[in-house]
């Protein structure tokens, strides 16, 4: 999508003065705009599930030939029954109904999976089959959205202007994942795949003040919505997007009139790992898909103008393999290494020492440095946390982008294709809740 129109800079405007056109902007368009959230954190693999309000719930058939909608208080459990879905409750003879099923309350949903505890969601649920498994798919406002992803991405004791950074990448991520999993039957996952969402039991109270003060702000350049990636701690310096990721460019995390990086101090900054040549030996098999039995040299390749080496080089078997190294760090699982970002690696008798910067991918807004510049003495405003991370993006509002830019409704069809494979993209979520 192309806007036949530049948008302002926002960038050069006082805070408060950009406070309030932002304000003054947001259309019902902004508040009301959707996404279906696939419940796969707690509900992926369930074929019960107990839902209750904490007045009553409101249950019907998005099929009208099953009924009217009715009301159950307390608690209802919904199983999977051959195409359908069965509800029972006190005082209500159990009920089979067409899917999808949709459940709604006036307050919050509470779900339990059958192990005692309970989930809280706004928003309403669409409960449809997947084989014999129950989907259960939260759709609600992208506002409200925010609202549980935020504190799973980001420290919720993390400066201001840094939160309300991370909730425009992370809003501007949603809109643009509307569709991601709609093969599958909703948007976005719940999951690192996508970004966290935590439900209203993740809620806390700085992050909902950083979501609702900049509601309805997203990040754009020409080609539409950027892809706002972001890690906890780039290193130093962001990495490259190159051609994958468009406004990724890498950038020194450092202010400009140079001193310490605004991301110094991060517990995973620089680190060392030690890992044994049997566990490398398994990793580079895997990777490679050729079995090696023994590690002869290792060393790394030059460094990229990002300052990363593209691979790890290791002789083995008296031939040379080559290994990049997010390949590297996927296939050593378990957060053996902290990020791709590898300065050195060595032999040290039965053991492979690897020297690294940073914690997570490396692209676009660094958490932790987005953290420093808000802090003292940078004291950086939101717009230019943002404006350093993502050079090339423009803040705008959605109400103030062209009907024709803006992204389609959620929906979810009755019948959904067979899964398909979601194109990898790395994790976002790098910080526990």
């Amino acid at each position: 999508m192309r806007s036949q129109t530049r948008q302002p800079d926002f960038r050069r405007l006082p805070p408060l003065t950009l406070l309030i056109v932002f304000l003054s902007s947001i259309s019902a368009f902004a508040q009301q705009a959707e996404i279906s959230v696939g419940l796969l954190r707690y509900f992926g693999n369930v074929t019960t599930l107990c839902v209750r309000g904490k007045s009553q719930i409101t249950v019907s058939s998005r099929n009208p030939a099953s009924g009217a909608a009715f009301s159950v208080r307390g608690a209802a459990t919904f199983a999977a029954e051959g195409e359908n879905i069965r509800i029972s409750a006190e005082q209500l003879a159990d009920t089979t109904l067409d899917c999808p099923v949709e459940v709604s309350s006036a307050d919050l949903l509470s779900l339990n999976n059958g192990d005692g505890k309970w989930h809280s969601y706004k928003g309403v649920l669409l409960l449809d089959l997947n084989g014999r498994r129950i989907r259960v798919v939260n759709k609600i406002p992208i506002e409200d959205y925010l609202l549980g992803v935020l504190p799973a991405e980001m420290p919720a004791g993390f400066k201001e202007e840094a939160l309300k950074a991370q909730a425009i990448a992370a809003r501007t991520y949603a809109y643009r994942g509307i569709g991601k999993h709609g093969s599958v039957g909703f948007d976005v996952c719940d999951g690192t795949h996508c970004q966290s969402y935590l439900g209203a039991d993740g809620e806390k109270q700085a992050c909902t003040r950083a979501v609702q003060e900049t509601a309805g702000m997203v990040l754009v350049n020409d080609t539409g919505f950027i892809t706002p990636l972001y890690s906890a701690d780039c290193g130093g310096r962001t990495r490259s997007g190159g051609t994958t990721y468009n406004c990724l460019t890498s950038v020194a995390d450092t202010p400009e009139d140079s001193g310490e990086e605004f991301c110094a101090n991060g517990a995973n900054h620089t680190w060392t790992v030690k890992v044994t040549k049997t566990h490398l030996v398994a990793a580079i098999s895997r990777t490679v898909r050729l079995p090696i039995q023994q590690i002869e040299t290792v060393s790394l390749s030059a460094p990229g103008p990002d300052g990363r080496p593209e691979n790890l080089i290791v002789m083995a078997d008296g031939k040379e393999r080559k290994i990049a190294g997010y390949a590297l760090q996927k296939s050593l699982g378990n957060g053996t290494l902290k990020s791709p970002w590898l300065t050195a690696v060595s032999l040290d008798g039965e053991e492979v020492v690897f020297e690294g910067r940073g914690h997570g991918h490396g692209y676009g807004l660094c958490q932790i440095g987005a953290n420093g510049m808000a802090s003292a003495p940078h004291n950086k405003a939101f717009t230019e946390i943002l404006a350093h991370y993502y050079p090339g993006s423009q803040l705008t509002t959605i109400a103030e982008l062209p009907v024709a830019a803006r992204p389609p409704t959620s929906k979810i069809a009755k019948t959904s294709p067979a899964p398909r494979r979601a194109p990898e993209l790395p994790p976002l979520i790098l910080f526990e809740p």
